[in-house]
């Protein structure tokens, strides 16, 4: 099951077309996301990454899956929920930014609360462009695929002594509450655990929406 469809098309490189949506492991058959990502399902919820081969909207795709419980050590592992994704493109990244959310009450997220901030990865584009596997023939990750991860969540909001969300000033960073920590860090560069797979053309990637097994 898939929804909250992205699209984003860039002429770099000679034109690629990027797609994005929400995808649960749970199948339409068995109920799609509402007993599976959206019900806090561990391990359910992945965004759907189709890339096209070239300039042609009609494929063939790259498709990869950026899994939301990628992370252990983060608050409300296994049963986060990635929602509003929202992307883009620089001349070396492709950009994804997505709402994160932990669904279940008895695994809260960030300082007790249901929602973790947005979390911002840029992963390398010319990567997806190619269609690069993952895993290399040994088993090992591709060093060639790499993203750069930052939670906001972990980053207090600007101002001093402000509620959590509330607005520091326009212009800010609108962010989880406390005080002003002055320059954001830049997140580490490291490999995902996410999947990858490649279907030909456009109706490959929307069989994503009914299919059975997506790993």
């Amino acid at each position: 099951m898939a929804e909250t469809p992205s699209c984003v098309y860039d002429s770099a490189n000679g034109g690629h077309w990027f797609f994005t949506q929400i995808v649960s492991a749970s199948s339409e058959a068995n109920g799609g996301a509402f007993t599976g990502c959206f019900a806090g399902v561990a391990n359910a919820c992945s965004e759907g990454i189709a890339v096209s081969d070239g300039n042609n909207p009609f494929g063939p795709y790259h498709v990869y899956f950026s899994h939301a419980d990628y992370n252990p050590g983060e608050p409300g592992y296994p049963s986060l929920l990635n929602d509003f994704a929202k992307i883009s493109v620089t001349r070396d990244a492709f950009m994804m930014f997505y709402d994160e959310f932990p669904l279940v009450g008895s695994l809260p997220g960030i300082g007790g609360g249901f929602f973790n901030g947005a979390q911002e990865l840029a992963f390398r584009k010319s990567a997806l462009e190619d269609g690069l596997p993952v895993q290399l023939t040994n088993g090992q990750p591709n060093p060639a695929i790499t993203v750069a991860i930052e939670n906001m969540g972990h980053i207090a909001t600007p101002g001093r002594d402000l509620r959590p969300g509330q607005c520091a000033a326009p212009g800010r960073h609108h962010l989880l509450g406390g005080r002003d920590p002055g320059a954001a860090g830049r997140g580490p560069v490291r490999q995902q655990p996410w999947r990858h797979r490649v279907h030909a053309g456009l109706a490959g990637l929307l069989r994503l929406r009914s299919a059975g097994d997506l790993w």
